[in-house]
């Protein structure tokens, strides 16, 4: 997600939850509960992110995710009605080898305690496949092999 959303967009969809729990006579707490998150979160995303004092806070997007869930909206359309647009994803501009010099060279200079932990890291790292798409610059993970019996 890029910085901080756009505090109308947050401000409405939080006047949105406010009317869906209204309409369905949840208390705050209940309307929590349902979404996983604390009673004071759904009343600060209900307030658009006011703060009592007037001040403005930014609710983290997992929240609002879990309180767009809990209303049954998707994802994607949950952060866009809160204001929050998608980060662009980093161009790969480097080679495959060029990369893999680069791990082994934080591998080589990494503290010798740090060593298991970072090894069994790559080694799922390398065990998923990361391949990438020939026609944009997205990692994607290839299927896994099925041998036949």
């Amino acid at each position: 997600m890029t910085g901080r959303p756009d505090v109308a967009k947050l401000q409405a969809f939080g006047r949105s939850l406010e009317e869906w729990r209204l309409a369905r006579t949840l208390s705050h707490a209940e309307a929590a509960e349902a979404a996983d998150i604390s009673k004071t979160t759904w009343q600060n995303i209900e307030r658009g992110g006011r703060r009592y004092n007037g001040t403005q806070s930014f609710p983290l997007a997992k929240n609002i995710v879990k309180a767009g869930r809990a209303m049954g909206l998707p994802r994607e359309e949950i952060l866009a009605l809160a204001g929050y647009t998608p980060r662009p994803l980093p161009a790969v501009t480097q080679t495959p080898s060029a990369l893999r010099q680069q791990a082994l060279d934080l591998v080589t200079h990494m503290p010798e305690e740090n060593l298991p932990m970072t090894v069994g890291a790559l080694r799922s790292l390398a065990e998923a496949k990361p391949v990438l798409s020939p026609l944009n610059t997205e990692v994607q993970r290839a299927e896994p092999e099925h041998e036949d019996d």
